[in-house]
Formats: structure tokens, C-alpha cells, sequence
């Protein structure tokens, strides 16, 4: 589960002798050929009704993405060399979800509740995500049951840092009360289908009911994007929806 990328800068320098700042062309050892721009951190929101997803801007430093990569570089440069050189490395298991969480709760939340005609208590909010965003979801989400009141997990990655996921759900004393769709694909692989029944038993064992739990295995389903979307419409109607 080590990568490692390492991507070199193959823009002219300027008229004085320096490099454009942090942006301009790379190649990787592939020979691929990135280009990476001045970007602003932004939230994409799509208001049910609408046509459109509405832009919303937050002014942020030096953090350049890779088009079509999960990967965000934040770095560095060093202007007056000839050649610059980006390493990402892939660190070992874990990570800083805590501080996702306070971004979520502090940033971007207050920002959405503030910008968009919302109804910000924690039964009209709720939380998702897919593979390792829904397993940031749910460490969320459980810590966090007064602001959503709903949470989607969809095939998330339990196996991440020895299943310490399960952990978390096994040390709540009572449950949240929160409404929980749990899935995953058949065709995700045995342990991903074990980890996610695990996930259920675990939930169940503290609490949780069939009203307040719901659970799929979604036959042949892969581990990707078409496939969340296509059982996304049963999400909405368990988490929304009315008989």
C-alpha cells in the first residue's frame, strides 16, 4: 500500500532567471504531463430543484491538484532553482481525522448554513461518504450525533488501520439515535463484505435497530462510482423518504 510520485518541473524559467512561482508544467518519471494552477478551495453545491451546482468560494494559500487524482500537493518551492522536484509519498496507515472532522464542523458547515438557505439542525443534516469517506463518515458522524442526525456509509473501508473503526462503535455506551445506511458490493471482495457485516453486528450490538439501521449487499456491485450512484436514489428514499 506504498506509492510514491515524484513529479519534475519542466517550464522555462522567467525573464529574471526564476521559476513561475509554484505552478506551471511537470512530467512525471512516466513521462506524463501535469500542469498545476493557482486554485482557490471551493464547495460545490447542488440545491435539489435546481439545474446547477452553485459555486461557492473560500479563499485559501498554495494547494495545487493533480486533474483526476485524490492527491492535493501543499509544498514548498524553491524559485531559484533550475529544476523543481514534488515527492509525494503515501505516509503508513492512519491519519488526521480529527482534523477533517473540525473542518467539516467548523468551516464548512457554518459556511454552507451561512451562504445557502439551509435548515441546520441535525435532523434536516446528514453525512456521507464512499470507501475511506465513509469510513470518516461514520468516525464523524457517531462523534458528532447533535449535528447529523443521518449518516450514509457506503462501502466504507473498515480494514483501515486494523478495523479500528470497529473499536470506535464498540466503546459507545448507548446508541446515537442516529439513522444509518450501511452498504457494500458483492463483488468488493469477501473481507470487504465480512468487514461491513462486522460493521452491522457491531452497530446492532450497541443499540441500533432495523428502523434506525439499514443494511444492503449490493449484489455483483464493484467498488466504484457508477455503482454508489445507481443505489444512491435508495439511499435518499430511506434516509428522506416517505411511505
Amino acid at each position: 500500500q506504498h506509492w510514491r510520485h515524484e513529479l519534475t518541473r519542466v517550464d522555462p524559467p522567467l525573464n529574471t532567471g526564476k521559476l513561475a512561482g509554484f505552478t506551471g508544467t511537470f512530467i512525471t518519471a512516466e513521462n506524463d504531463t501535469l500542469r498545476f494552477s493557482a486554485s482557490q478551495d471551493s464547495l460545490f453545491t447542488w440545491i435539489p430543484g435546481g439545474t446547477e451546482w452553485q459555486y461557492l468560494i473560500k479563499e485559501s494559500d498554495s494547494v495545487y491538484y493533480q486533474p483526476r487524482s485524490a492527491i492535493t500537493f501543499r509544498f514548498h518551492g524553491m524559485p531559484d532553482a533550475p529544476v523543481q522536484t514534488i515527492i509525494a509519498d503515501k505516509p503508513p496507515a492512519g491519519g488526521k481525522g480529527h482534523v477533517y472532522g473540525n473542518f467539516i464542523l467548523n468551516e464548512v458547515k457554518p459556511f454552507v448554513d451561512e451562504n445557502l438557505r439551509t435548515l441546520p439542525g441535525s435532523v434536516h443534516t446528514s453525512l456521507g461518504g464512499s470507501s475511506l469517506g465513509g469510513l470518516i463518515t461514520i468516525h464523524i458522524g457517531l462523534k458528532n450525533p447533535d449535528v447529523f442526525g443521518q449518516l450514509l456509509v457506503v462501502s466504507p473501508s473498515i480494514w483501515w488501520d486494523d478495523r479500528w473503526i470497529l473499536k470506535q462503535v464498540q466503546e459507545l455506551e448507548i446508541p446515537t439515535n442516529q439513522k444509518i445506511w450501511l452498504d457494500m458490493g458483492t463483488a468488493e471482495g469477501n473481507q470487504a463484505v465480512e468487514n461491513a457485516r462486522a460493521m452491522r453486528d457491531a452497530l446492532l450490538e450497541t443499540g441500533w435497530s432495523d428502523s434506525t439501521l439499514y443494511f444492503m449487499e449490493a449484489e455483483d456491485a464493484p467498488h466504484n462510482e457508477r455503482a454508489w450512484a445507481e443505489r444512491f436514489p435508495e439511499m435518499l428514499k430511506y434516509l428522506y423518504g416517505k411511505d
